[in-house]
Protein backbone atom coordinates (compact mmCIF):
# COMPACT_ATOMS: atom_id res chain seq x y z
CA UNK A 1 0.00 0.00 0.00
CA UNK A 2 1.35 3.26 -0.55
CA UNK A 3 2.32 6.25 2.20
CA UNK A 4 -0.32 7.83 3.24
CA UNK A 5 1.45 10.86 2.37
CA UNK A 6 1.46 9.29 -1.86
CA UNK A 7 -2.08 8.53 -1.61
CA UNK A 8 -3.64 11.91 -0.54
CA UNK A 9 -0.71 13.55 -3.16
CA UNK A 10 -2.08 11.25 -6.04
CA UNK A 11 -5.81 11.65 -4.56
CA UNK A 12 -5.05 15.39 -5.56
CA UNK A 13 -3.47 14.94 -9.36
CA UNK A 14 -6.55 12.75 -10.15
CA UNK A 15 -8.44 15.57 -8.99
CA UNK A 16 -6.86 18.04 -10.91
CA UNK A 17 -6.83 16.18 -13.93
CA UNK A 18 -11.26 15.37 -13.58
CA UNK A 19 -11.52 19.26 -12.96
CA UNK A 20 -10.24 20.17 -15.66
CA UNK A 21 -11.95 17.79 -17.77
CA UNK A 22 -15.21 19.29 -15.99
CA UNK A 23 -13.91 22.35 -17.23
CA UNK A 24 -13.45 21.29 -20.95
CA UNK A 25 -16.89 20.46 -21.23
CA UNK A 26 -18.62 23.08 -19.09
CA UNK A 27 -16.93 25.47 -21.52
CA UNK A 28 -18.93 24.28 -24.49
CA UNK A 29 -22.30 25.00 -23.26
CA UNK A 30 -22.66 28.30 -25.30
CA UNK A 31 -20.72 27.15 -28.27
CA UNK A 32 -23.14 23.96 -29.72
CA UNK A 33 -24.71 26.74 -31.99
CA UNK A 34 -21.35 27.44 -33.52
CA UNK A 35 -19.65 24.39 -33.44
CA UNK A 36 -21.26 20.34 -34.18
CA UNK A 37 -18.59 19.26 -32.14
CA UNK A 38 -18.74 21.38 -29.59
CA UNK A 39 -21.57 19.50 -27.61
CA UNK A 40 -21.40 19.26 -23.84
CA UNK A 41 -20.87 15.47 -23.23
CA UNK A 42 -23.56 15.67 -20.24
CA UNK A 43 -22.88 12.24 -19.31
CA UNK A 44 -19.63 12.47 -19.07
CA UNK A 45 -19.80 15.48 -16.89
CA UNK A 46 -22.46 13.82 -14.51
CA UNK A 47 -19.97 11.10 -14.14
CA UNK A 48 -17.66 13.70 -13.45
CA UNK A 49 -19.65 14.68 -10.47
CA UNK A 50 -20.43 11.64 -9.00
CA UNK A 51 -16.83 11.24 -9.23
CA UNK A 52 -16.24 14.23 -6.97
CA UNK A 53 -19.34 13.33 -4.68
CA UNK A 54 -18.00 9.66 -4.27
CA UNK A 55 -14.18 9.48 -4.10
CA UNK A 56 -13.46 12.73 -2.18
CA UNK A 57 -16.64 12.77 0.32
CA UNK A 58 -16.33 9.22 0.67
CA UNK A 59 -12.89 8.20 1.52
CA UNK A 60 -10.48 11.06 0.84
CA UNK A 61 -11.66 13.74 3.23
CA UNK A 62 -12.32 11.13 5.86
CA UNK A 63 -8.92 9.63 5.73
CA UNK A 64 -7.80 13.64 5.87
CA UNK A 65 -9.80 14.22 8.59
CA UNK A 66 -8.05 11.14 10.42
CA UNK A 67 -4.72 12.12 9.72
CA UNK A 68 -5.33 15.97 10.93
CA UNK A 69 -7.22 14.49 14.05
CA UNK A 70 -3.65 12.02 14.77
CA UNK A 71 -1.73 15.02 14.32
CA UNK A 72 -3.49 17.12 16.96
CA UNK A 73 -3.82 14.17 19.37
CA UNK A 74 0.19 13.96 19.45
CA UNK A 75 0.58 17.78 19.05
CA UNK A 76 2.31 17.60 15.86
CA UNK A 77 -0.11 20.64 14.69
CA UNK A 78 -2.78 22.38 16.54
CA UNK A 79 -6.75 22.30 15.59
CA UNK A 80 -6.28 25.82 14.55
CA UNK A 81 -4.06 24.22 12.06
CA UNK A 82 -6.54 22.46 10.36
CA UNK A 83 -10.04 24.25 11.32
CA UNK A 84 -9.89 26.19 7.88
CA UNK A 85 -9.07 22.73 5.67
CA UNK A 86 -12.05 20.91 7.70
CA UNK A 87 -14.21 23.95 6.96
CA UNK A 88 -13.37 23.70 3.28
CA UNK A 89 -14.16 20.27 3.15
CA UNK A 90 -17.81 21.20 4.05
CA UNK A 91 -17.85 24.21 1.75
CA UNK A 92 -16.52 21.86 -1.28
CA UNK A 93 -19.18 19.37 -0.67
CA UNK A 94 -22.44 22.36 -0.46
CA UNK A 95 -20.56 23.73 -4.14
CA UNK A 96 -20.38 20.12 -5.49
CA UNK A 97 -24.01 19.29 -4.57
CA UNK A 98 -24.97 22.62 -6.36
CA UNK A 99 -22.93 21.92 -9.52
CA UNK A 100 -24.83 18.39 -9.43
CA UNK A 101 -28.59 20.50 -9.08
CA UNK A 102 -27.60 22.87 -12.05
CA UNK A 103 -26.27 20.23 -14.54
CA UNK A 104 -29.40 17.22 -13.34
CA UNK A 105 -32.08 20.78 -14.06
CA UNK A 106 -30.29 21.04 -17.70
CA UNK A 107 -30.73 16.85 -17.70
CA UNK A 108 -34.21 17.04 -17.23
CA UNK A 109 -34.83 20.11 -19.81
CA UNK A 110 -34.93 23.49 -16.94
CA UNK A 111 -33.23 26.14 -17.90
CA UNK A 112 -29.85 26.84 -16.43
CA UNK A 113 -28.75 29.95 -16.78
CA UNK A 114 -25.09 30.00 -18.78
CA UNK A 115 -22.91 32.14 -16.86
CA UNK A 116 -24.41 31.40 -13.51
CA UNK A 117 -23.32 27.76 -14.36
CA UNK A 118 -20.34 29.12 -15.23
CA UNK A 119 -19.92 31.30 -12.27
CA UNK A 120 -20.56 28.53 -9.98
CA UNK A 121 -18.42 26.23 -11.80
CA UNK A 122 -15.85 28.98 -11.13
CA UNK A 123 -16.04 29.60 -7.58
CA UNK A 124 -15.63 25.79 -6.88
CA UNK A 125 -12.65 25.88 -8.90
CA UNK A 126 -11.12 28.15 -6.65
CA UNK A 127 -12.04 27.38 -3.86
CA UNK A 128 -11.09 23.91 -4.45
CA UNK A 129 -7.47 25.04 -5.71
CA UNK A 130 -7.39 27.13 -2.64
CA UNK A 131 -8.18 23.97 -0.29
CA UNK A 132 -5.39 21.98 -1.65
CA UNK A 133 -2.89 24.80 -1.45
CA UNK A 134 -3.57 25.20 2.52
CA UNK A 135 -3.79 21.25 2.38
CA UNK A 136 -0.55 20.66 0.86
CA UNK A 137 1.31 23.59 2.38
CA UNK A 138 -0.02 23.64 5.79
CA UNK A 139 -0.55 19.53 6.70
CA UNK A 140 0.37 17.56 4.04
CA UNK A 141 4.57 18.11 5.17
CA UNK A 142 3.23 16.75 9.03
CA UNK A 143 2.16 13.37 7.10
CA UNK A 144 4.86 12.97 5.02
CA UNK A 145 6.80 12.35 8.24
CA UNK A 146 4.95 10.25 9.83
CA UNK A 147 6.20 6.08 10.53
CA UNK A 148 4.22 3.42 9.33
CA UNK A 149 2.61 3.06 12.82
CA UNK A 150 1.38 6.34 13.03
CA UNK A 151 -0.21 5.80 9.09
CA UNK A 152 -1.83 2.23 10.43
CA UNK A 153 -3.11 3.78 13.00
CA UNK A 154 -5.28 6.48 10.76
CA UNK A 155 -5.59 3.66 8.29
CA UNK A 156 -7.74 1.70 10.85
CA UNK A 157 -10.13 5.24 11.77
CA UNK A 158 -11.82 4.70 8.19
CA UNK A 159 -12.34 2.59 5.66
CA UNK A 160 -9.90 3.57 2.94
CA UNK A 161 -9.45 2.56 -0.08
CA UNK A 162 -7.78 3.77 -3.09
CA UNK A 163 -9.04 6.53 -5.72
CA UNK A 164 -11.04 4.70 -8.81
CA UNK A 165 -8.98 6.50 -10.94
CA UNK A 166 -5.68 5.44 -10.10
CA UNK A 167 -4.05 3.07 -12.45
CA UNK A 168 -3.57 0.33 -10.03
CA UNK A 169 -7.49 0.24 -9.01
CA UNK A 170 -9.82 1.77 -12.15
CA UNK A 171 -13.22 0.61 -11.49
CA UNK A 172 -16.14 -0.04 -13.84
CA UNK A 173 -18.61 2.80 -12.24
CA UNK A 174 -16.24 5.63 -13.45
CA UNK A 175 -15.24 4.23 -17.14
CA UNK A 176 -16.60 6.38 -19.53
CA UNK A 177 -14.16 9.46 -17.51
CA UNK A 178 -11.32 6.96 -17.64
CA UNK A 179 -11.67 6.72 -21.11
CA UNK A 180 -11.92 10.17 -21.62
CA UNK A 181 -8.85 10.93 -19.60
CA UNK A 182 -6.96 8.46 -21.34
CA UNK A 183 -7.86 9.82 -24.52
CA UNK A 184 -7.19 13.58 -24.29
CA UNK A 185 -4.79 13.89 -21.34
Amino acid sequence: MAKLYDQLMEDHANLARVLKVLEEEIARYGNEERCEDCQPDLPLIEEILEYMHYYPESFHHPLEEAAFNYLIENGICTAQDTATITEQHHKLSEAEEQLREMVNAIDIGSPVPLERLRSHLRDYLDLLSEHIRNEERDVFPHIRELDEEAERHIRQQVKTRMDPLSSENSEKQFSELLRYIDRTH
